[in-house]
């Protein structure tokens, strides 16, 4: 049987009879040939461009290739109906595919690949698509001669074009087989327009595969109870690394649980990583607690409140003098590392004192060097500062 223009312009004399019952249908005949909707704009350009139809697709096959192809697909169910296609009872549609015909060694050493343009047929409620007969075919050598890579079919049929002519369900059923077969990437156009539960779906297919690429890709289409449960199960397997780019997507509250949760584990590892997210009502109450265990808190008193740095230093300094807040010091607002500077010179701590005057005002820094002279100490490390 032989795919050439008169077939496919009976195709789509078929589609305007059902125009009245199928909507898509509809704004398909309205549109024109179904390669102006779903084709590159190299496809459009030359369909539009002939005189004598405008139903006609351009294509370089060859007759008997036209002939092997549409063997191909008759193998699952799509059959010729008074020179309409149907699959299952239903109409179905063609569009224009690109697969990588030849490829050959050139004079220069190299290879050179032949392009040419074959047919696939989809029907509109996704009863059946170039998705699912890939799937379906991917281990036998006929389907790789006939049927091109994923992303040759992401680029000819310029996939997004689908999304107004297209089910939710079909365009579900893409985006999870595409997934399955090779990553999101060729698919990533239309994965706004599925349901939540076809791209949660899709979400924690990635989690459980390691995938954490996928995960960021399309982790701002997902809810925030979606990308809560994820990071939630991902922390418990292997701490927040793996996740830590869904953090912003989630809410305060659930970020500060969270948080909470890593904080009775004394998990500072995975605090450091997530204390730029988390509000600092949850941190400022969370860093007191593993200051008063005693715990490591100078990767995230960057991000607490005045209020709670000022309490964590006091008790810090109570305990350990200036060797205790000295990783505290970058953040430490001058007027609070003038007021700790000025407590250990009264104490002649002047260790402390050095540790402190890169940090200080010049003026406070002066006062006490004049101290230090007038009792007869050396004020080389603290010269610079003053």
């Amino acid at each position: 049987m032989r795919i050439n223009r008169n077939f496919i312009a009976a195709c789509m004399l078929a589609a305007f009879s059902i125009a009245a019952v199928e909507e898509p249908w509809a704004k398909l005949a309205q549109a024109g040939s179904p390669a102006i909707i779903v084709g590159a704009e190299e496809n459009q350009k030359k369909i539009t461009e002939k005189s004598d139809s405008k139903f006609i697709m351009d294509k370089d096959l060859s007759e008997e290739m036209q002939k092997d192809l549409f063997a191909e697909y008759e193998k699952f169910g799509i059959y010729n109906k008074e020179g309409a296609l149907y699959y299952n009872d239903k109409p179905v549609r063609c569009f224009v595919d690109t697969h990588k015909m030849i490829e050959n060694k050139n004079q220069a050493g190299g290879k050179t690949i032949t392009f040419s343009n074959i047919c696939t047929y989809v029907d509109w409620d996704g009863a059946v698509d170039v998705y699912t007969i890939r799937k379906e075919t991917a281990k036998t050598a006929e389907s790789s001669k006939v049927l091109g890579d994923i992303e040759s079919v992401q680029r000819a049929l310029a996939i997004e074009h689908m999304v107004p002519f297209s089910s939710a369900q079909s365009l579900a059923k893409i985006v999870e087989t595409v997934y399955a077969e090779g990553g999101i990437s060729a698919v990533y156009k239309i994965v706004p327009y599925i349901s939540q539960e076809a791209i949660s779906s899709v979400a924690r297919n990635a989690a459980a595969n390691g995938d954490y690429r996928t995960l960021k890709d399309i982790v701002q289409f997902l809810s925030e109870d979606t990308v809560t449960e994820i990071v939630n199960s991902e922390y418990e397997k292997a701490g927040i690394s793996n996740v830590h780019s869904l953090l912003l997507f989630m809410s305060q509250e659930s970020l500060g649980e969270l948080a909470q949760k890593a904080a009775d584990k004394n998990d500072i590892e995975s605090l450091e990583q997530m204390a730029f997210c988390v509000n600092v009502r949850y941190l400022d109450k969370i860093v007191l607690q593993l200051e008063s265990k005693g715990k490591h808190i100078a990767g995230i008193a960057p991000f607490i409140s005045g209020e709670a740095l000022e309490d964590v230093v006091k008790s810090e300094y109570k305990n350990g003098g200036v060797s205790a807040i000295y990783e505290l010091l970058p953040i430490m607002p001058k007027e609070m590392v003038n007021k700790y500077i000025q407590k250990a010179a009264k104490k002649k701590d002047y260790k402390g004192v050095e540790k402190m005057a890169p940090y200080a005002s010049k003026k406070v820094v002066k006062k006490i060097a004049d101290k230090m002279r007038a009792e007869g100490r050396s004020i080389a490390k603290i010269k610079a500062f003053i």
